[in-house]
């Protein structure tokens, strides 16, 4: 399989778009192709979640095969009770719960496989950077620790006391979490340094380490992800929910346009996605491209309780866009550079692949809170913040169209990770965090990732404090030991 930068089509293997992250000059690398799922779906809906994502990656990272990615993944999810649930809120509408892992969120699935399929492709030790202001930085954390190691770096304004505490409680010899003496502005330029100094890069591969930072790598985000929606697919099919081949919507958060792209990557494989659903909070820039094909940076930034989706600028905008002009490099390589240039661009009309592929909305903080009352009332399942957005903008769109297909909505946080939100959409007011927890793990019997329940009890420990101009000296010593 090869895959192509967007920027200008030129080809290298899957290997090198994998370990080398972007074309050097920032632009991303793509799949050039998408193998076929049709025909395998009945066989792949008796398998394993373990056995599809092997089948899924082996189509993209050939070198690998599907017998040595299985065993990846089967160490990989050893600890996951059940990696991917799919969940039947009622006829026509499911729910695919991503976060059943160690931290509760969508990134333990990816994050557990990630490093061990970077391992096998360089027969180096993974070493992760993480900034700690990243709201998956104790996924990356904790999934780095097991295949080579990590640390985390945390600025003292950069992340809440809550987010805080699940960091420095969440360190032990292979997961180094770190104070960095300044802003989070400063952690950012800092982190940049280590992750652009190529020469760096390669001393520690001469040491034996693959150095990550700030999660550069993040095709194979995408491909792990790609698997994931697949493997939902089959469960729809294995459980008599659709036939083989019949079409379905999916509606997810719009975040970091990520779970768009895989989603995207998905169809085009053969999973028979109808229309994309996407749902912002009230930092809703992904609607206005959808819908108008204008893209806008310059904007005002709301923080809110639906904090995976407090973003202006999504991390995956050009392979997001690549997809949505049918994958055309000259209007995409437009795009950006107009987007470099002013903070935004436009697209015309005519450029888009299927307008009527791609739907958007986005909710406030009262239509989120709306959402998740009316379905823990009426359906008895809870939502996460994040994931209640996305519930609110379904049902604005099921109520707009009256589409009566069938729809998989993308659950991506344990709803304990916004406890205080998710009581006050139920009525309960708790601001501290910990307490909220409690209260609404009592409300709604949900449970609770132990790396939450135990944070009341837990001590903070940092292994160090450093400054910026320490930063790098300081990952080399302790990716090498």
């Amino acid at each position: 399989m090869k895959f192509i930068c967007t920027s200008d089509g030129s080809a290298v293997s899957a290997e090198d778009a994998i370990l080398k992250g972007t074309c050097g000059d920032g632009k991303n690398y793509v799949p050039s192709s998408f193998p076929a799922l049709k025909g395998d779906i009945v066989d792949l809906a008796r398998q394993t979640f373990q056995e599809r994502v092997a089948k899924v990656l082996s189509l993209f990272i050939d070198s690998l095969g599907f017998e040595k990615l299985l065993n990846i993944a089967n160490m990989a999810y050893a600890q996951f009770e059940d990696v991917c649930p799919l969940v039947k809120i009622e006829d026509g509408l499911y729910v695919a719960e991503l976060w059943h892992g160690e931290r509760g969120s969508a990134a333990d699935i990816v994050y557990a496989l990630y490093p061990h399929i970077l391992a096998a492709l360089s027969d180096l030790k993974p070493y992760a950077v993480v900034n700690g202001c990243d709201v998956h930085a104790g996924s990356v954390l904790r999934g780095f620790a097991s295949a080579g190691g990590a640390t985390a770096f945390v600025a003292k304004d950069g992340v809440g006391a809550f987010d805080r505490l699940q960091l420095t409680t969440a360190g032990d010899d292979s997961a180094k979490v770190v104070e960095f003496e300044g802003s989070a502005k400063e952690l950012a330029a800092a982190l940049k340094d280590v992750r652009d100094d190529e020469n760096f890069r390669q001393i520690l591969r001469k040491k034996g380490v693959l150095l990550c930072v700030e999660n550069s790598n993040d095709i194979l985000k995408i491909l792990i992800q790609v698997a994931i929606f697949a493997s939902a697919y089959c469960d729809l099919v294995a459980a008599g929910e659709l036939e083989e081949g019949q079409s379905f919507n999916l509606a997810l958060p719009a975040g970091g346009l990520d779970l768009a792209v895989a989603g995207c990557y998905a169809m085009r494989m053969g999973v028979p996605v109808k229309t994309f659903i996407l749902a912002s909070n009230a930092n809703n820039a992904v609607t206005d491209l959808v819908e108008r094909g204008e893209f806008d940076s310059d904007r005002d930034f709301f923080r809110t309780s639906s904090t995976e989706l407090d973003v202006l600028v999504p991390s995956e905008l050009e392979r997001f866009v690549f997809e949505f002009v049918g994958r055309d490099c000259e209007v995409t390589s437009a795009a950006m550079r107009s987007y470099e240039r002013t903070g935004g661009f436009a697209i015309d009309e005519d450029d888009i692949e299927s307008k009527d592929r791609f739907r958007a909305g986005w909710a406030d903080e009262e239509d989120a809170k709306q959402a998740t009352f009316a379905f823990f009332d009426l359906d008895d399942y809870i939502f996460d913040a994040n994931s209640a957005v996305a519930a609110s903008v379904y049902n604005d769109y099921s109520c707009e169209t009256e589409d009566d297909t069938p729809t998989l909505l993308l659950s991506v946080a344990n709803a304990c990770r916004t406890a205080s939100a998710t009581l006050d959409a139920l009525g309960t007011r708790e601001r501290d965090k910990l307490r909220a927890i409690d209260k609404l793990t009592a409300l709604t019997a949900i449970e609770c990732p132990d790396c939450l329940s135990d944070l009341a009890f837990a001590d903070e420990t940092y292994f160090a404090a450093v400054k910026g101009e320490d930063v790098k000296q300081f990952v080399f010593e302790l990716a090498i030991k």
